[in-house]
């Protein structure tokens, strides 16, 4: 019998202050002892933060010596600051990006209206990020179904065609039942996404925040 050890990654929100974000460092450099295969920053709301955590990244990445991604999301953005974007996160070293839509902003509606300037799908959003530079690309997963999605078959096919378009990986969203994750492997399966979907957990440290 051949035993394995569990992978792990942490994701770290972006710190508001110089005090955070030296806390935030010498976290990371004690957590990046636990050998992770990688470590995120996520943004804001609504994106916001979006400078912040690429100098973040950059820092963690210098400090700990492991690969660290970036969030990156589309929606409401232009293509060409899209591309503007990849370019700068490139050639400051971020090569793993965590690709997402990103929140609603509250003048749109989904599905979005066509507009050849913006990115309407996230398969489109990954597949440019690819032909731009050779990111890792890490995308989202809802065993429990996206908020947005008419149907969880229906999720599942657009995460297929991210996987398609380059996804290298699935990240989940948080689910309170672990039978949800179990059933959704599964179901991932047989529709033949071998990418692998990594299971997102919370630690607990506030019920109020968690369940809001």
């Amino acid at each position: 019998m051949i035993e394995t050890k569990p992978t792990i990654s942490f994701e770290f929100f972006p710190a508001k202050t110089e005090a955070g974000l030296e806390k935030l460092k010498k976290d990371a450099a004690i957590l990046s002892g636990l050998n992770p295969t990688y470590m995120t920053v996520t943004y804001g709301a609504g994106g916001s933060t979006q400078d912040k955590t690429f100098e973040i990244v950059e820092q963690m990445q210098e400090l700990t010596g492991k690969p660290i991604a970036s969030h990156l999301t589309y929606i409401n953005k232009p293509k060409k600051e899209i591309y503007a974007l990849a370019d700068e996160i490139w050639d400051r070293g971020i090569h793993h990006l965590v690709a997402l839509r990103g929140d609603m902003p509250e003048d749109l509606n989904w599905p979005l209206d066509p507009d050849e300037d913006y990115f309407q799908y996230t398969s489109h959003f990954v597949a440019a990020l690819k032909a731009r530079q050779d990111f890792e690309i890490s995308v989202g997963a809802y065993p429990e179904k996206h908020p947005d999605a008419p149907s969880l078959d229906a999720d599942i096919e657009a995460l297929m065609k991210k996987c398609d378009a380059g996804a290298d990986r699935a990240i989940t969203q948080f689910f309170f039942d672990n039978k949800h994750y179990y059933e959704f492997l599964e179901a991932c399966a047989k529709v033949g996404i071998n990418k692998p979907i990594v299971p997102g957990i919370l630690p607990i440290h506030d019920f109020e925040k968690m369940m809001g």
